[in-house]
């Protein structure tokens, strides 16, 4: 008896699919992952919509898709962005490349918002798994350079203050406030063209 095949759907299915069954973050993580990794384009996301039209909870994936963002680089990130929306905050800038004044690359940011010149940083846990030193100490001289060098503020948030994160938009917020109306010509940085 010959083995029975396994059918499977194709991944912009699955987002669409995700996104109805369980809600718009689930559809916003995998859609985020499947265009980071190319797999898909948002033409085929869109397309695959077009084929569920009219399908129960499609509004979720339609949503799902249109939030979608391939520079986001891991689920902490895609969930944040969903977050700051939720608490109206303005929508960051991803994976931005910082420079000095001279133009010489320091960074790439995780979130940046150049209407106030602020930083944000979503670090996951194994980033700083402790078996190796090596990857905080860079990151902390890393911040030091964007804070006290170039004088561009840094917030910082992992997994765990996803579950009260109106604490990191107060931070934002008070940044974000602080930071209004920051002349340009002041600024020891410059946002460097993506790579």
């Amino acid at each position: 008896m010959p083995p029975t095949a396994l059918r499977s759907n194709s991944p912009e299915r699955t987002i669409v699919d995700l996104a109805r069954e369980h809600g718009v973050e689930f559809g916003v993580v995998a859609a985020d992952y499947v265009l980071h990794k190319k797999v898909r384009t948002e033409r085929e996301l869109t397309r695959e919509l077009e084929v569920c039209r009219g399908w129960p909870a499609v509004r979720a994936a339609r949503d799902a898709i249109a939030f979608a963002d391939g520079r986001s680089e891991s689920v902490l990130e895609s969930r944040s962005r969903l977050l700051m929306q939720q608490w109206g905050l303005p929508q960051p800038d991803l994976q931005v490349r910082i420079g000095n004044q001279c133009g010489g690359f320091v960074a790439r940011v995780d979130f940046y918002w150049d209407e106030f010149g602020v930083v944000g940083e979503a670090d996951g846990a194994i980033k700083y798994d402790g078996t190796d030193p090596a990857p905080l100490h860079e990151e902390k001289k890393r911040q030091e350079i964007l804070e006290q060098d170039l004088e561009l503020p840094v917030v910082r948030w992992g997994n765990a203050d996803l579950r009260d994160f109106g604490v990191v938009a107060a931070r934002l917020q008070r940044r974000f406030a602080r930071r209004a109306g920051l002349p340009r010509a002041s600024r020891l940085w410059r946002v460097l063209p993506p790579l």
